[in-house]
This record gives C-alpha cells, structure tokens and sequence, in this order.
C-alpha cells in the first residue's frame, strides 16, 4: 500500500556509483556473506533478544550497497520498516530487529509495547537517540535532544507558555494573522494556482513572530546567527524598558533572571534562550505549515468534505457576528476531525526514537529483555496506516475521527507523540492551524490543478516526509456569495 500511495519513495539518486562492478550487487560471496551475518550478530550482540525475533533480523545486502554508494538514503531504506502491515515484514510479530549501518534497532509494532516505552515506564525510556554537539551545532541544545538531567526543569518552566489561559490571550494575535492572510490572496488573481506550502507558511511565520517573539523571524543556525542575535536583543529592549508581553520570550526572561526556579542542572544562557526559541520556530512554522497544507491537499480532492467543513465554519462565523472567537475552534467538530484525519495519514514526522536509559528492560508479557543503550524504533506512519487499526487507511475518512473511540488506544495515534517527552507545542499547533484553516475556507474554495501530484512523491533527502515537488493548488475566491 505505501509504495503505491507514495510511488516515487524507491527512486534512486543519480550519484555516482563507488564500486565498479557490472552488476548491481556486491561482489561478495554466500560463504563471505555468511560470515559478515555472524561477524555483526557477534560484534553488536544483538543475540540479547530471544531466538524468534533474531530469526527475523535481516541484513540486506542489496540495500547496504546501494546506502553505501549513496544511491539510497539510509532515511528511504529505514522507511520501509515503519510499514508495519507490510506481510512481508512480519506483521503479525510484536517487534522486530534489524540493523542499520552497525547499529542493532528493535522496532516495537504492538500498541501495548509502544504505551510502555512512551508512558507506562517513561523513566526507563527517558533518552531520545540523538547525539549533537553544543560546540558544532548550539541552537540545538533544545528540549527536543537535550539530556533529561537538563531537559525535565527546563521543560516543567516552558510549560505554561501552552496552557489555555496563555493561548486565550495570543488567539487575537493568530486571528489578526489569519486576517493578514486573506487579504494576501485577496490580491491574488482569481482562480490562481499557488505552492500551498510556501503561502500557509508566510501566515505560520507571522504568527509565530507575533505569538512567540514579537520580531521577524530568520534563522540560521550557528552560534552568531541573526536568530540568536535577535533573541538576544529582544530580551535587554524588553528588561531595559520593562516591556512586557505575555509571549515565549518573557518566559525565557523571566527563567533567565531567576534560575533557582531551574535548579542546579541547567544554565539557561544566551545560547541556550535562542535554541528553545529556535525550536518553537522551527517546529511550530514546519508541523503547522506541512499539516495545513494536507488540509487543503485533501479537501482538493474531496469537495463534499469541503462543502461539509465550509459549512461548519460558516455557521460559527455567524455565531459570533461574523468573527471567530476562542471557544469556537473546540465547538468545529468536523474541521477538528479534518485536522485529526489529515495527520493520520500526513504526519509530520514519520517515526520516534527512544533509548533505553535502564540497565535492562524487560518487555511485560514477553520474554524480550533489553540491555542499556538499545535505541527503539517506533513506526509512526505505519501504525497509521496499519489496516487492522484503520480500515482502508489510504483513504481520507474524517469520519473516523468523529466518535474518538473508534480509536483504539492512545498510542495508534501518536502524530505528536505521547508520554512527557511528546511535542509541548501540540495544542497551539492545534489552534494555529485551525484559525488559519478557518479563515480560508470560509472565504476560499480550494481545487486541484494541472500542476497538482496525485499521489506526490517524497523528497529523498528528507527526514520529514516532505513532497518532492510541492503541493500546487488552486484558489477559487468565494467572497462574492458570502
């Protein structure tokens, strides 16, 4: 199903190729590759899992050439395992084991499993598998990789940033925002045809700047960046004028000036500031701007579920005497299962990492036992687009979000995450997007064009699953009978 809704996911690059051979294999024989199996299986002693899943750890020849000579990204190749429907891959096994360059992976497919790494036992789980240098790469010293010690007092004071008292008091800002919008494409021409991505990214770009920071964002990322400079600066303007404003950076101020409230494990320095800013920005403006866009990709394809949406959208627009209002994106509850849909089968990141932190873990109900270090794999697009948990899943079908319990458990939907280590941002994310949903559909039908992928393929080089050539969508002005 996956290489059929994304055809263009196995597609080699062109570069050239390492080993001058005249077929497209390794020259390597059977007894050599048999001994390569064993030599890795005993260097990585990845024999700490049972027998029945060593018997389904493959090595991939094939695949390990092409990764080698660079002809398939090693982020393609890992792909394929996140489908866990697949028949070919074991789907009916709790979890598999693969390697990826010389590293041992357990992917876990069973829901129960994934509750215990992401909730249930988050203490053992705690790490993500990522490993960044604060010297080579500062702004990303953020919540997202930073070790737990620094992470959880840092993560507990950013918290209220997102609470709903906070998001009551930025909604007029995201609302002005969605004004600046419409009246962009009310410039337009009519039935233009436009790169969806690029326009709902200016409105996520404004909102962020006006919610977050209260600055024009752009942002490079090294330690002189103009993003840490403006950061910087925005902070001595703000404490020499005693400006307030109730937004992400006067609760980075606020940290900064008091950092008892932090404890001893962490120093929130300038650097530090300007990565847990550059982290809203870049999550906020690449999830919000990526999901929106689905939004409209879909309904482009689906006008029934548009007309239907419109509707909803229009009828709270009256409620309010012609605005949108806080309480109103709680009371869409077809948009909101839009929304819930479209990251269902679009979502923004396609996997999590995790790493085991305890000095060995053993899975409840099974006898796998891992040791310190394991990294886990968890296949968020395959979980949803696994068939026995959404039936048809390469349909796009709002109505599965309508009665939520037709959702199975908390983790067969985790386009965000779960546990205390998911995405802090998700409910301004929610907010965000839906404001500025609102705003184009109620004013704005949207349609495919001649330019426009049915399926589109995936940019290779991507870790998020970005289309490779854009999403281009038509716009047809509805003002006149509004």
């Amino acid at each position: 199903m996956f290489n059929q809704y994304y055809p263009n996911f196995r597609r080699h690059s062109t570069r050239r190729k390492i080993f001058n051979s005249e077929s497209d294999s390794f020259c390597m024989s059977g007894s050599s590759k048999l001994k390569l199996n064993r030599l890795i299986r005993k260097k990585l002693k990845f024999s700490r899992l049972n027998p029945t899943t060593i018997n389904k750890i493959r090595i991939s020849y094939k695949n390990i050439e092409t990764i080698i000579t660079h002809r398939l990204s090693i982020w393609r190749e890992f792909l394929k395992y996140s489908v866990v429907h697949d028949p070919f891959l074991y789907s009916d096994e709790p979890y598999i084991g693969i390697f990826v360059r010389n590293t041992p992976i357990l992917i876990l497919k069973d829901p129960i499993l994934i509750k215990d790494v992401l909730i249930k036992d988050f203490t053992s789980f705690s790490e993500r598998h990522t490993s960044v240098t604060k010297k080579v790469e500062p702004l990303s010293q953020h919540l997202f990789h930073l070790e737990v010690a620094k992470w959880r007092p840092l993560r507990n004071k950013l918290s209220p940033a997102f609470t709903s008292g906070k998001l009551k008091e930025m909604f007029p800002l995201i609302v002005e925002c969605s004004h600046h919008l419409e009246q962009y494409i009310n410039n337009m021409p009519d039935n233009n045809t436009v790169e969806i991505y690029e326009l709902m990214g200016k409105f996520n770009t404004d909102v962020i700047g006006n919610c977050a920071f209260g600055i024009e964002m752009n942002a490079i990322a090294d330690d002189n960046s103009e993003f840490r400079k403006m950061v910087k600066e925005t902070m001595e303007y703000r404490k020499k004028y005693n400006f307030i404003r109730h937004d992400f950076i006067n609760i980075l101020m606020e940290l900064k000036e008091q950092p008892n409230k932090l404890g001893e494990e962490i120093e929130l320095t300038d650097s530090l500031c300007a990565a847990q800013a550059y982290l809203f920005f870049g999550a906020g403006f690449e999830s919000s701007s990526w999901t929106m866009s689905n939004v409209l990709y879909e309904l482009a394809q689906h006008h029934d579920i548009q007309d239907k949406v419109r509707k909803e959208i229009k009828e709270e627009y009256s409620r309010n005497n012609g605005t949108i209002v806080f309480e109103s994106i709680k009371r869409m509850k077809y948009l909101h299962a839009v929304f819930q849909e479209t990251l269902r089968k679009h979502p923004p990141v396609w996997n999590l990492f995790r790493k085991c932190t305890a000095s060995s873990y053993t899975f409840q109900g099974t006898k796998l036992t891992i040791p310190k270090n394991q990294t886990i794999f968890i296949p968020i697009l395959g979980i949803h687009h696994d068939p026995n948990i959404y039936p048809k899943p390469e349909v796009f079908d709002p109505k599965r979000f309508i009665d939520e319990n037709n959702i199975i458990n908390d983790t067969t939907y985790i386009p965000f995450g779960r546990g205390p280590r998911s995405c802090m941002g998700e409910r301004f994310a929610d907010y965000q997007s839906k404001v500025g949903l609102a705003t184009f559909l109620r004013n704005y039908k949207i349609d495919v064009s001649e330019k426009t992928e049915i399926p589109y393929g995936i940019r290779q080089s991507s870790f998020l699953l970005h289309p490779t050539n854009g999403i281009y969508l038509k716009i047809i002005i509805l003002r006149a009978i509004i």
